[in-house]
């Protein structure tokens, strides 16, 4: 989910941003938020910068994959983002294996953190260039390819 425009840009004097990253509005606004209580003695945790979190990792974001034929690597709807399908790879090229067979675990956890790196990047792009504004994530699935009698996924 991304957070929706500030409330200065909507003009709505009933809902704020507070440095939680929640927006204020209903019961929480009523009884947590300082602009709407008038109570500033609450504390609010200072959260990190996604940028931060990511430079302190040592991670850089790639591009967004340039779309092909009817493929689009993001839909977003209201203030709902949905990816799609993304696959591994390996010194650019597809990176098609199966555990069991062709790799071992530790090749396929870099793969798997390869595939994250490149989803991150492609959120990027669908919350224009701001990944703080991401609120929440609903959703994640994986797919792994695996030999019958691998059991380490």
């Amino acid at each position: 989910m991304l957070n929706p425009p500030r409330d200065a840009e909507m003009g709505n004097s009933r809902a704020c941003m507070c440095n939680t990253g929640d927006l204020c509005t209903g019961t929480r606004a009523r009884r947590f938020c300082p602009r709407l209580t008038g109570n500033f003695s609450i504390p609010f945790k200072e959260t990190m910068s996604v940028y931060d979190k990511l430079k302190e990792l040592n991670i850089t974001l790639p591009p967004v994959s340039v779309p092909a034929a009817a493929y689009v690597p993001y839909v977003q709807t209201g203030n709902l983002v949905f990816l799609s399908g993304h696959i591994a790879r390996k010194d650019g090229k597809p990176w098609a294996a199966q555990f069991g067979r062709d790799i071992t675990t530790e090749e396929g956890k870099a793969a798997a953190r390869a595939v994250a790196i490149d989803l991150m990047g492609t959120l990027h792009a669908a919350c224009g260039g701001d990944l703080n504004r991401v609120q929440r994530i609903v959703k994640v699935m994986s797919l792994v390819n695996s030999t019958g009698d691998f059991t380490e996924q």
